[in-house]
C-alpha cells in the first residue's frame, strides 16, 4: 500500500475512533459489541503505533516544549486519577484501569498530531471528511431509523440526534468541521463547503439543545466581530474579559443559587433550575468540599445507575456535572484544575500574537472562546474533549514556530 495512502486511512480511522458519538449507531444499534471492539482496537493500535512512530521521527523544535508540557499535564492527571480513585473506596478496579487506558490513548492521539504538526492541513481535511460522513449518516438515521436518529422530548415531540449519544455531544462532534472548513478556506469558502456548514448549523439547531445553540451564537458572534474589527486582538481581549467576568459571577452566584434559578426561569419556563443543573452544582460543591485537593477520579462524576456509579445526588441522576470547572474540581481536585487553567491561560495569552500573524488561527480561537462560555453549562474543557484540547496544543506550537521565525516580539 502506498505509504501516504496508508497514513490517510489510519488518520481517518483514528478520527472515527476519537470523535464523540455513539459508535454502535454505525451498525444501527445492533452490533454494539462489534463497534466497541473496533473502536478500542483502533485505540490500542494507536498507542503502539505512536510508540513505534516516535522512535522513527525527530520531533520539530517548535513542538518540543509543547510536547513536554502536554506530557507533564497528562502525568499529573494520570497520577491524580490513580491516587484519588484508590482512596475513593467505591471505585472498582476495572473502572480505574479503563480510565487509565482512556488517558493513555488520548495522550497517544495528541502525540501523533504533535509529531505531524507540519501536516495539520491534512488533519483538518480528514476531519472535515469524517464529519461529513457522520453528518450524512445522521440525516439517514433521522429519516429512516427514527428510533435511533431521534430523541423523544415528551408530548409527542422529537428532536434531531443522529449518531450522537446525546443532544449536547452533537455540537462537539460537528462544530470542529466548521473550524476545519474555515481554516482550510483561507477566507474564501467554496459553495459545497458553505452547504456543509449550513447543514451542520441546521441539524445542530434541530437538536434543540439550548447549550449547543448558545455555543453556535457565541461562535458566530466571534466570527462576525472579527470581520467588523480589523484588529482581531480587540475582539480577543473583549471576549476574554467577558468570559472572566461571567465565570466570576457564576461562582459568586453559587453562594446562593436563587439568583441562577431566577435567571434561568427567564429562558426556560419548564425548569427554573436549568434542567436540574443548579441542583447538580449544589450537590457537586458539597462533594468537592469533602475532597478538594485530589477529587474523586474521572468518571466518578458520572451518575446514572445508582448501583454502578459512586456519587449519588439524592433523586437526581444526571450523566454529567454540566459545568467544566466543577467537573475538574470533582474529578481531579484543585491540583488538576489549576493545571488545566494554566494551560488555558497560556494558550489564550499566546493566541493574541498567533492571530495577529496568522489569520486562519482566528477560527480555532473562536471555537475555544465559544467553549469557554459553553463550559458554564457543559463539561467541555478536560482532555476527553479531544478537539478543544488539541486546538490549544496547535496554538502553542504555532506560537513557538512564529517565535523561531523571529516574526514576533518576545514579551
Amino acid at each position: 500500500m502506498n505509504k501516504k495512502l496508508g497514513k490517510n486511512i489510519y488518520l481517518i480511522l483514528l478520527l472515527f475512533a476519537i470523535l464523540p458519538y455513539d459508535y454502535s449507531k454505525l451498525f444501527l444499534g445492533k452490533a454494539s459489541l462489534i463497534s466497541n471492539l473496533l473502536t478500542y482496537g483502533i485505540r490500542v493500535y494507536l498507542v503502539f503505533y505512536v510508540m513505534y512512530y516516535m522512535k522513527k521521527l525527530t520531533l520539530p523544535d517548535e513542538c518540543k516544549k509543547v510536547f513536554k508540557y502536554t506530557t507533564i499535564y497528562f502525568v499529573i492527571i494520570f497520577v491524580l486519577n490513580i491516587i484519588s480513585s484508590v482512596f475513593f473506596e467505591k471505585t472498582p478496579i476495572i473502572d480505574i484501569i479503563t480510565r487509565m487506558f482512556s488517558m493513555i490513548y488520548m495522550y497517544g492521539f495528541y502525540t501523533y498530531i504533535i509529531y505531524n504538526y507540519k501536516h495539520f492541513d491534512v488533519f483538518n481535511s480528514k476531519l472535515k471528511f469524517v464529519c461529513l460522513v457522520l453528518l450524512l449518516f445522521s440525516i439517514f438515521l433521522y429519516m429512516f431509523y427514527p428510533e435511533i436518529g431521534k430523541q423523544y422530548e415528551g408530548y409527542n415531540s422529537y428532536v434531531f440526534l443522529g449518531v450522537a449519544g446525546n443532544r449536547n455531544s452533537y455540537y462537539e462532534l460537528m462544530m470542529p468541521a466548521i473550524v476545519s472548513i474555515l481554516f482550510l478556506s483561507r477566507n474564501k469558502v467554496k459553495f459545497l463547503d458553505l452547504m456543509f456548514i449550513l447543514l451542520i448549523l441546521i441539524t445542530t439547531l434541530a437538536t434543540k439543545s439550548i447549550t449547543s445553540i448558545f455555543g453556535i451564537v457565541i461562535f458566530l458572534v466571534f466570527l462576525f466581530a472579527g470581520k467588523i474589527f480589523k484588529n482581531k486582538n480587540i475582539v480577543l481581549k473583549i471576549s476574554y474579559i467577558v468570559a472572566i467576568v461571567v465565570w466570576a459571577a457564576f461562582f459568586a452566584s453559587m453562594v446562593n443559587t436563587t439568583y441562577i434559578n431566577k435567571f434561568s426561569a427567564l429562558f426556560d419556563h419548564k425548569s427554573s433550575t436549568l434542567s436540574g443543573r443548579t441542583i447538580i452544582w449544589e450537590k457537586s460543591i458539597y462533594f468537592i468540599k469533602q475532597n478538594p485537593i485530589l477529587g474523586y477520579g474521572y468518571d466518578n462524576t458520572l451518575i446514572g445507575d445508582t448501583n454502578n456509579y459512586t456519587l449519588q445526588y439524592d433523586n437526581v441522576f444526571p450523566n454529567d456535572t454540566h459545568n467544566s470547572i466543577i467537573f475538574m474540581l470533582l474529578s481531579s481536585g484543585i491540583v488538576g484544575t489549576i493545571a488545566l487553567i494554566y494551560l488555558i491561560f497560556i494558550t489564550l495569552k499566546k493566541s493574541f500574537l498567533v492571530v495577529k500573524y496568522d489569520n486562519k488561527y482566528y477560527y480555532i480561537t473562536a471555537f475555544i472562546v465559544a467553549n469557554l462560555f459553553r463550559g458554564l453549562t457543559e463539561s467541555c474543557f478536560h482532555y476527553p474533549h479531544a478537539l478543544f484540547f488539541l486546538y490549544m496544543i496547535v496554538i502553542n506550537i504555532r506560537y513557538n514556530e512564529l517565535m523561531a521565525e523571529k516574526r514576533l516580539e518576545i514579551k
